[in-house]
């Protein structure tokens, strides 16, 4: 018998976000703040996003209290990914600038909302932005 790694269901490599993103059959969700996503603002090789993806900061997943943050009703965030068009049976990539921010969003998804398909982009925005190979797209949309 041979050995063999893991298989990694948790991330997703640029190439095969890539991949996905040409096919159509994955649906990403940049989780960074909509001036950096529409690309107003960058810090990264160039401005924009990934053709396609859909905007949600990953704030509003959250609220504050009295008492600290916590996550937001269940009940909402289901109606409100749903609105994006994300549905828990679609394969879901979520990024952000670096990563960090992105695995909230991941957790929520996944552990919350009980997306099944979800994957997390490690390289984020950063990495792809870097890639002059890879499409990027400005605006809303």
């Amino acid at each position: 018998m041979t050995a063999r790694p893991p298989v990694d269901d948790f991330a997703i490599t640029i190439d095969d976000l890539a991949k996905a993103v040409q096919d159509g059959s994955t649906k990403v969700l940049d989780v960074r703040p909509p001036e950096f996503f529409r690309g107003d603002k960058s810090t990264e090789a160039r401005p924009g996003h990934i053709p396609g993806a859909k905007n949600r900061p990953y704030q509003k997943d959250l609220t504050r209290t009295e008492d600290g943050q916590w996550f937001r009703d269940r009940k909402d965030l289901e109606q409100e990914y749903a609105a994006l068009g994300l549905q828990k049976s679609d394969p879901v990539v979520v990024h952000c600038r670096t990563g960090h921010t992105a695995s909230e969003s991941y957790f929520v998804l996944r552990y919350l909302l009980g997306y099944d398909k979800v994957r997390w982009y490690n390289g984020s925005w950063t990495e792809w932005a870097a890639r002059s190979d890879l499409p990027a797209k400005l605006g809303d949309q």
